[in-house]
């Protein structure tokens, strides 16, 4: 009986990680949603750092020519699902008419959408990261809401 429970267990193991080893990439384009792709729908996309060391700051990017450098930059980046939450780094709220879609992201290459319900690592060069390291000159501290 105890062979017979090892070797399930030993079964499902390997299955479970043939499964993780083969799950799909995908490209940074492809979690956005479809209207999400396209920067003359974007009107704002607002950044704030998680866990900051000092005053939280934000960044606010109305600007189109910022939204598509943003969004230009990352949406060829290679990411594969896992199972991570992240929990540190940057939170990016892309805002239409419509919707507002959050990104998590940190330097260590994790990054979740859609409220932490799908997580990723980002395979590659983090080029979310970099552009958001890019907009160094454009923080501002947090406005606090009336």
């Amino acid at each position: 009986m105890k062979k017979w429970i090892i070797s399930m267990i030993m079964v499902l193991t390997i299955g479970i990680i043939i499964v993780k080893l083969n799950s799909p990439e995908v490209t940074f384009a492809h979690v956005l949603p479809e209207e999400m792709n396209d920067s003359t729908e974007i009107n704002e996309i607002m950044i704030y750092e998680i866990k900051p060391r000092g005053e939280p700051r934000e960044i606010v990017l109305s600007d189109k020519q910022d939204i598509d450098q943003l969004l230009q930059a990352s949406k060829n980046m290679q990411l594969k699902q896992t199972d991570d939450y992240t929990h540190s780094g940057y939170l990016l709220l892309l805002s239409d008419e419509d919707q507002t879609f959050t990104i998590t992201v940190n330097e260590e290459g994790d990054l979740d959408t859609d409220a932490h319900d799908n997580h990723y690592t980002v395979k590659g060069e983090n080029d979310l990261i970099e552009i958001i390291k890019s907009f160094e000159d454009k923080w501002e501290p947090v406005q606090e809401e009336d």
